[in-house]
């Protein structure tokens, strides 16, 4: 790797190494679309490191193959059993050697070619910002483009009311990672856990921009664990629960509204995608849509959590 990192070098001076962490674990027919996601990134040097849980599907098979064709990317995996996502997070932050680092899960995917550049450049114009997250656009079990799910800025009083944060948008400097891992007792609500715990130590910025594709599929946690889910939801919550503040009954009073304008913000975003060539030809998955009426109707109507 070590000339693929001199490759990247302008002026004497290297790019920053992004780090991007992928827990895995038998779902070998999503990784490869995420691995792509990843080599189709316009933005080197990137390393990708896979904590796989000893998969007994294609996923080892995927991992090898992509170790010989990486384009460039820096690929570290391993395959054995773990105790669970969070402690296959934790792995993969502990051999993290980049300066940005980006976790994102084996069945969800970055959404164009100029992610990792965006979020860098970002960090470099802002280096008080710890954590950079953005929207997301919910996509089926074959890719389809389901609906841009745009969300507000992070705020931890609002997180209260309810998960604000999509989980693969989110980029961290390398201190952040050095100081917080994942708990892992939360085995489901683990992201959530963590942006409630992160909050109170390092200053978050949301960027208006679709980041990563979130895939809905059957075997998700929220579908086959949905009352576990809450559960573990609700533990989180109460571990951060403080009294009420009035910004607090603020958000609660507003959260219908504000809801509705991040629909608005979304139905906005995707014209200009489906208008933009340049973009949809950007993208760095298999996506597709079905008709251009029903993505907008499901932008305006569909329930966010159900499958579609």
């Amino acid at each position: 790797m070590r000339s693929v990192n001199l490759y990247y070098q302008f002026q004497g001076k290297p790019n920053m190494l992004v780090t991007i962490i992928t827990p895995s674990f038998n779902q070998g027919n999503f990784l490869e679309e995420t691995i792509n996601s990843i080599k189709r990134q316009k933005y080197r040097p990137i390393e990708h490191i896979i904590i796989d849980g000893g998969s007994k599907d294609e996923t080892v098979k995927i991992l090898k193959e992509y170790s010989l064709n990486s384009e460039g990317i820096d690929v570290k995996w391993t395959s054995e059993p773990d105790h669970g996502h969070p402690h296959a997070v934790n792995k993969g932050y502990e051999r993290a050697k980049g300066e940005i680092i980006g976790w994102i899960n084996s069945d969800d995917v970055y959404f164009d070619r100029n992610v990792v550049s965006c979020v860098v450049d970002e960090f470099k114009k802002r280096p008080n910002i710890d954590i950079i997250h953005g929207d997301v656009a919910l996509i089926s079990v074959d890719s389809r483009i389901g609906l841009f799910w745009c969300l507000p800025s992070f705020d931890s009083t609002r997180m209260l009311i309810g998960n604000r944060l999509s989980q693969p948008t989110a980029f961290f400097r390398q201190h952040v990672i050095e100081k917080c891992k994942l708990d892992e007792n939360f085995l489901l609500s683990l992201d959530y856990e963590y942006w409630l715990r992160l909050g109170q130590y390092f200053q978050f910025r949301h960027i208006g921009k679709i980041l990563a594709g979130d895939r809905d599929h059957p075997m998700r946690a929220s579908h086959v664990k949905n009352k576990l889910l809450l559960e573990s939801h609700n533990k989180a919550k109460n571990m951060y629960w403080r009294d009420p503040t009035l910004k607090y009954y603020l958000y609660r009073a507003t959260d219908g509204p504000m809801r509705l304008y991040y629909r608005i913000k979304g139905l906005y975003l995707l014209i200009s995608f489906l208008n933009n060539s340049e973009w949809r030809n950007s993208i760095a998955f298999n996506g597709g849509i079905d008709s251009y009426k029903k993505l907008i109707l499901r932008q305006l109507f569909f329930r966010i959590g159900r499958s579609f």
